[in-house]
C-alpha cells in the first residue's frame, strides 16, 4: 500500500523540468498486524522503491519530508536512505 502522496517539478541545470512522484509504502509484517514503512521514488521513467526503512511512522514521514524538500531523485535515492541510516 502507498500513501503520502507528493509529486514536485525540479529545474535541471539546463533548464529542463523533472516531475518527482514520492510516496510513503506501508507493508504489514508479523501475525500481530505490525507496519514497516518504506518509499517510492518515481520519475524519469524510472520508479524505485526502498523498503523495510522503519517501523516508526513519524520517521518515515519526517524522512518523506526530507526527501522532497531536498528534490532527491530515483537515482540518489539509496545513496540518501544508505547514508542516513
Amino acid at each position: 500500500m502507498e500513501l503520502g502522496n507528493e509529486t514536485v517539478t525540479l529545474v535541471d541545470e539546463s533548464g529542463r523540468e523533472h516531475t518527482i512522484e514520492y510516496s510513503i509504502v506501508v507493508r504489514e509484517i508479523g501475525e500481530f498486524g505490525q507496519e514497516e514503512y518504506g518509499v517510492m521514488v518515481a520519475g524519469d521513467g524510472e520508479t524505485i522503491y526502498v523498503t523495510g526503512i522503519t517501523m516508526d511512522a513519524e520517521k518515515i514521514v519526517k524522512l518523506m519530508k526530507l526527501l522532497t524538500r531536498c528534490g532527491v531523485t530515483p537515482v540518489s535515492l539509496h545513496y540518501v536512505i544508505e547514508d542516513l541510516l
